[in-house]
This record gives C-alpha cells, sequence and structure tokens, in this order.
C-alpha cells in the first residue's frame, strides 16, 4: 500500500493529475462524486488540480459543462484554487466564440480536444486550427485520445480511440506546440513519439499504460522521463493503478517527482512565460 506520506518523500509538492475529470457518466453510475472526489484531491495533495468536466464530451456547448462542475467544484473547493482545462469542439459551429470567451478567464490552463466523442479527425483542417489557436494563446493544447475502455463500453454508445496515425499527423502539422496526448496506450504513445518535430513539448500521460507495473520503467529506459506524465482519468479509472506504477517502479526519486508533478509544472510554467 502505498500512502500519501509516501509519495509526499517523494514529491513534495503532490501530484498534478493531467486527465483528471468532475461529473457525471451517462452509461454507468460513478461512485466518487461528492466527498469522495473531493477526498482524492485532498489526500494525493493536489494544491491546484487541472479540472475538465466529464459534460464536455456530451453537451453541444462547451461553456454549460464548465458552468455546471464550476457550481459544483466551488462547494467543496475555495474559490481560486482550481485551474480549468474545459473541452473546446471545433467541430461545432461558432466554437472560436466560447474560445474567446473562456481565454478572458485568468484560471483557464488549457482545452482539451476530445476527437473520439466530438466526431472528427484528430488532423482534420478544423482541428488543426483549433490547436493553432490554442498554442498561439499560450494555452496548453489536451489531445483526448479515449476516456473509457472499449472493451467495456456500453452497447449503445460504440466510441473507437483516435487512431495513431492521425494524432501524430496533428502534432506535426501543430509546430512549436505544448501537448498532453491522454488516453493512449503504451505502444500507441510509443507509434505516436516517432519523428514528432523536436520544437514540440509533448508529455504522454500514463493512464491507460496498462499492464505490469515496470512500464514506467521500460518507457524511462526507451525515452527518457521528460515525456511523461501522472493521470489517473479519475473518476472514470482507479487513481491509484497510475500512481503504483510509479512508485512502485525502480526508478530514481527525482524521476518519480518529474513524472508524479515536476513535468506538468514545467510544462505549464514554459507555457506562462512564453506569454508573459
Amino acid at each position: 500500500m502505498i500512502s500519501p506520506e509516501d509519495l509526499l518523500a517523494v514529491s513534495p509538492r503532490g501530484v498534478a493529475d493531467l486527465a483528471l475529470f468532475h461529473g457525471r457518466w451517462p452509461f454507468h453510475r460513478l461512485s466518487a462524486a461528492g466527498d469522495g472526489w473531493i477526498a482524492y484531491i485532498n489526500r494525493w495533495r493536489m494544491e491546484r488540480p487541472l479540472i475538465t468536466p466529464l459534460a464536455g464530451a456530451f453537451y453541444k456547448d462547451p461553456s454549460d459543462a464548465l458552468a455546471e462542475s464550476e457550481r459544483e467544484v466551488n462547494e467543496f473547493l475555495d474559490e481560486g484554487r482550481t485551474l480549468w482545462v474545459p473541452a473546446i469542439n471545433p467541430a461545432m459551429d461558432g466554437w472560436e466564440g466560447d474560445f474567446e470567451c473562456f481565454l478572458r478567464r485568468p484560471d483557464i490552463a488549457g482545452f482539451r480536444l476530445l476527437p473520439p466523442y466530438h466526431g472528427y479527425a484528430a488532423d482534420c483542417e478544423a482541428s488543426v486550427e483549433c490547436m493553432k489557436r490554442i498554442r498561439d494563446a499560450g494555452k496548453a493544447i489536451f489531445l483526448q485520445c479515449r476516456l473509457e475502455d472499449e472493451r467495456i463500453q456500453h452497447g449503445v454508445f460504440n466510441c473507437a480511440p483516435a487512431p495513431v496515425k492521425s494524432v501524430r499527423s496533428a502534432l506535426a502539422r501543430v509546430e512549436r506546440c505544448r501537448a498532453v496526448v491522454c488516453g493512449m496506450l503504451f505502444n500507441e504513445a510509443e507509434e505516436t513519439l516517432k519523428d514528432l518535430p523536436t520544437g514540440n513539448r509533448i508529455i504522454f500521460e500514463l493512464s491507460f499504460f496498462k499492464g505490469p507495473f515496470y512500464c514506467c520503467e521500460e518507457w524511462v529506459a526507451r525515452h527518457g522521463a521528460a515525456n511523461l506524465g501522472y493521470g489517473s482519468l479519475w473518476p472514470l479509472l482507479t487513481p491509484e493503478a497510475a500512481i503504483y506504477r510509479v512508485m512502485l517502479g525502480k526508478l530514481d526519486d527525482a524521476v518519480k517527482e518529474a513524472i508524479l508533478y515536476g513535468n506538468a509544472a514545467e510544462l505549464l510554467t514554459e507555457i506562462e512565460c512564453e506569454t508573459d
């Protein structure tokens, strides 16, 4: 059992969760609501959690999803503590207006694109244009490839993950971007990493790095630790699984801290510096 104290001994600033969601899932009941949701944030010492409304995958207007989650989260967290990563849908007419409204808020850390759920290819013209707008605004791009293991999807909702080829093509076309690629399997992330522009800063979050606990060791041995970040996909997945993959790996404490917190903090700091 890994305790918060064990984690803080390695990562004194806690964790930075790159795949943290809030809200309801229409196809099965989530047990992590209310007190359970806030307990996760406090247990693993998230100073400023990065939150995406789950409803952003389904609502036509992403601003409605953000407003709904914000009302509920503010009941549990002090105002000003959260950073938001709202969904943005470049396949929806008028998305530019939502984007500009979001940019007026100081608590927007980035934007999450969900190609499989909004019905477009990651490398289509609208998606690439949206990613460039996010980059030029000095925000982080969060590219969500899957939210749920396709083997357990509800029968009326079969949503294939974003193809590796499409994701890699999109990232290659958006030069000098700062992006977090979420929901990829280990082998998919490796394939995506090939031949990306050297000026891009890409982090792969590990919530879907299934398999043995040594998968983080294997990734670091092959690719280094700078492009790997912690993500839980909470409340759809159990966060301890991803934490254990890092904490139980035969990795230096400095490497564990970078994966759990440092790489994400550095990415967001780089963006803030470029914007100033």
